[in-house]
């Protein structure tokens, strides 16, 4: 669900958006982990369900992970914003003499 509504919004101005998601999110996943195991103390959460998430492009320290399976919540944030070029107002993708900038169009999106 996170990556489909990040993918569906990232041709829009949406960084700030993404960010504010995730920590909303992560309120909602905190105060639910901490009713879970209400005699636990926040060490013991941060260690089990939070340990430290490194994959060589994001590093992040509140990242939740299975403690099981060790998969991991994805963050909306981490989606790149990629604008929608629009296409030159002469030009039609059934004009032969524009192949080329169709195709080129293609290989960068």
């Amino acid at each position: 669900m996170i990556r489909g509504t990040a993918n569906y919004w990232k041709p829009t101005a949406a960084k700030k958006t993404f960010s504010s998601i995730d920590y909303y999110l992560w309120g909602k996943i905190f105060r639910f982990i901490n009713r879970l195991h209400p005699n636990k103390s926040m060490k013991w959460l941060k260690k089990t369900y939070f340990p430290t998430y490194n994959d060589g492009m994001h590093v992040n320290n509140w990242i939740l992970t299975g403690p099981k399976e060790g998969n991991h919540l994805i963050q909306m944030a981490w989606t790149p914003i990629r604008r929608h070029i629009m296409i030159k107002s002469n030009y039609s993708p059934y004009d032969n003499s524009k192949r080329e900038y169709f195709n080129n169009r293609r290989s960068t999106n």
